[in-house]
């Protein structure tokens, strides 16, 4: 059957036919492969191609621990297949949690399993520190690469758009969205190239969303995503992890459009099973140690204790960040395992850097970069060194400010403490990482942050 039947006008123009049919355009480029490979290159220059869920610069990318986070990825593996789930039916799932909970891990795992069965459409792994994917503008060209490089005909339709308007990659989010993602997707359903059904999961995945340089361009995405999915009922559906920060929590929040879509998994929700998972974690990377360390003969049995590991798993707070980076200390080669095991308990100067340079870096990031920043860090000294206390009550009292400051100046901080409702005592701070606190006191850790105990 020809592509053309049924279409009430057709113009060939070059090598390019266009059918226009009922409500709908179809562009073939069918003659310049030239100009195909030539847009296709401009394509691969502008997007980022260490955001890929593959990339050669993530080799060591966070992954999941075998036999941990279980309930999340098994959750989000059935959604991606269209095996139905507690998520059958929704086209958005936000996946947020404190910071260091384990979120990059399970994106990164869920990818990797289902990736093989052809439903990731792309991926985009924002990343602070890095240049090339720490903005906005380079997002929506980096999903568009990878659905050509899937459905390499979605070119037919790219070709034009990009050889036409070179400053298609200057336009706004909204813009890029329809021109370099919805048109394409829209042919590759007309063609028959792409299922159109929900049965069948396609999937754009975008970790670490919080991590996008502006949070004005955060919302951006959120609005752009919107319309992707309520405007053009498309037959795919966005997976994103962030922190919960404010300007992505309260865009998700008002954004009406996504109600009946949109389905959120906080894994702040389930500390138990975290715990449990990490302290599973921490075992198997001991027994690991024991098995294959190239020092492991002068480790004398038995080694850790069960004490050691209970106070790891507690400085761990449910977060996975804190186990990963100490276990990744311990395990290295650099040092003798029960040494650098001292060192991360702060028995032991180090002699190979700082155990948790990557924790600390965290930290460093969201107390610097949150507005209210000396305000944070007071009602922070409270929470970890006053003997009063951790009620708003109690806060407002000591360092001299109303319920609604308290509120706005740890609105930027949601990922390092939560305010809580308590039937006695009103709302209370709760700090979720204990190792924030040793982070503080220590001046080679903490660098201008760093504040005295003894001050209270």
């Amino acid at each position: 059957m020809s592509i053309l039947q049924g279409a009430t006008h057709v113009a060939i123009l070059g090598g390019t036919q266009v059918a226009t049919g009922a409500g709908s355009t179809i562009t073939i480029n069918q003659g310049d492969q030239g100009a195909v490979r030539g847009a296709l290159k401009i394509l691969s220059e502008v997007a980022a191609h260490t955001a890929l869920y593959d990339s050669a610069s993530r080799l060591d990318a966070p992954r999941c621990h075998r036999n941990t986070r279980a309930k999340y990825r098994d959750g989000l593996e059935r959604w991606m297949l269209g095996k139905g789930g507690n998520y059958e039916g929704k086209h958005l799932i936000w996946v947020n949690g404190g910071a260091g909970a384990g979120k990059s891990a399970i994106m990164q795992s869920v990818i990797e399993r289902c990736a093989q069965h052809a439903v990731i459409l792309g991926s985009f792994f924002f990343f602070r520190t890095d240049l090339s994917r720490n903005y906005a503008e380079v997002l929506i060209p980096t999903l568009a690469y990878q659905l050509a490089r899937m459905f390499p005909d979605a070119m037919s339709v790219l070709e034009p758009i990009i050889n036409h308007d070179p400053l298609i990659f200057k336009a706004s989010l909204r813009t890029q969205a329809y021109e370099l993602l919805v048109r394409p997707i829209l042919y590759l359903i007309q063609m028959g190239i792409m299922e159109n059904t929900s049965l069948c999961g396609r999937v754009f995945v975008i970790d670490g969303l919080d991590e996008c340089s502006d949070p004005q361009k955060q919302t951006s995405i959120i609005n752009a995503i919107a319309s992707i999915l309520c405007e053009y009922n498309l037959p795919i559906s966005f997976l994103i992890a962030s922190r919960p920060e404010l300007a992505i929590s309260s865009a998700f929040q008002s954004d009406k459009s996504l109600r009946g879509t949109f389905a959120t998994i906080t894994l702040d929700d389930d500390d138990d099973d975290a715990e449990s998972d990490i302290r599973q974690f921490i075992e198997d990377s001991f027994l690991d140690i024991l098995d294959s360390h190239p020092w492991k003969k002068h480790i004398k049995l038995p080694w850790p204790t069960p004490r050691v590991i209970d106070r790891l798993v507690r400085k761990s707070s449910g977060h996975f960040i804190y186990a990963a980076t100490a276990m990744k200390f311990i395990a290295s080669s650099d040092e003798h395992p029960v040494r650098a095991l001292e060192v991360v308990e702060g028995l032991q100067p180090s002699r190979t850097g700082s155990p948790f340079a990557q924790l600390d870096a965290l930290y460093l990031h969201i107390l610097t970069s949150a507005r209210y920043n000396s305000q944070v860090l007071g009602i922070l000294r409270h929470c970890y060194w006053s003997n009063l206390p951790r009620s708003v009550v109690a806060v407002c009292y000591i360092q001299e400010i109303s319920a609604e400051d308290v509120e706005l100046f740890l609105s930027d901080v949601q990922s390092l403490v939560s305010l809580t409702l308590d039937d006695m005592a009103g709302m209370y701070i709760s700090p979720k990482h204990t190792s924030l606190g040793d982070f503080l006191v220590d001046e080679k850790r903490s660098q201008a942050l760093q504040f005295d105990p003894s001050h209270r």
